[in-house]
């Protein structure tokens, strides 16, 4: 019973993690931008 505790908490932790968040809005699937380089963004676009 222990082991399927252990197993049930793992998933979730690191699947909500930043580091996934970081991938998906690099990834451009985000609707909202990185605010790391705004000023890319909005010379790029037309």
């Amino acid at each position: 019973m222990t082991s399927s505790s252990i197993v049930s908490l793992e998933p979730p932790t690191p699947i909500m993690t930043p580091c996934t968040i970081a991938t998906i809005t690099t990834s451009g699937e985000a609707p909202i931008p990185p605010p790391t380089i705004p000023s890319i963004i909005l010379e790029n676009l037309p």
